[in-house]
């Protein structure tokens, strides 16, 4: 297949170091399914992205399936960008800075349970900044299971490292 018409599918296998024929197996599918879903012959089921996303180990999956070809995400799902880290975390920042200076105007907005004339405008600029933050968390994910992919970190320090602050903030 020309490298140029490969897809992100396609990529993601080659990448985990598998055949079309062993990942076909082990994704429950024909390889000649997966031959078509990888040629753009074929569309993809959710449930295929889902199973690939785990074989693949590539949490960016979901993400571009949902914000390229399913007809509801492509008008409802932004993109996930790869950054470096550092990118993120001064993205992040600057985002937290703006919430921090505008939540007493939000805390007016909420004040009464809604949204008059004059303060939609403020509104909305904070429901943007909102919604890039969440967009960074997701950013920051990806960029996570890229350093556990590659092995700059190890997966099993980090889940069980994770999971302890997770149990400890939820007491």
């Amino acid at each position: 297949m020309d490298k140029k018409k490969e897809n992100i599918f396609a990529k993601a296998r080659k990448n985990k170091g598998l055949t079309q024929e062993a990942a076909s197996a082990q994704l429950n599918m024909t390889s000649d399914k997966l031959s078509r879903i990888e040629g753009g012959k074929q569309r993809i089921e959710p449930a295929d992205v889902m199973n690939m996303q785990k074989l693949y180990e590539r949490s960016d999956l979901a993400n571009y399936y949902c914000s390229h070809e399913c007809p509801i995400g492509i008008e409802e799902v932004s993109p996930i960008e790869a950054k470096q880290l550092s990118v993120i975390i001064l993205k992040m920042v600057n985002a937290f800075n703006y919430i921090d200076r505008n939540k007493d105007r939000l805390m007016e907005i909420a004040d009464d349970d809604q949204i008059s004339t004059d303060e939609l405008e403020d509104f909305a600029r904070i429901q943007y900044q909102l919604n890039h933050i969440s967009s960074l968390v997701k950013s920051l994910k990806v960029w996570v299971d890229q350093q556990v992919i590659s092995g700059g970190i190890d997966y099993t320090t980090y889940k069980e490292t994770y999971d302890k602050i997770v149990k400890k903030l939820n007491k």
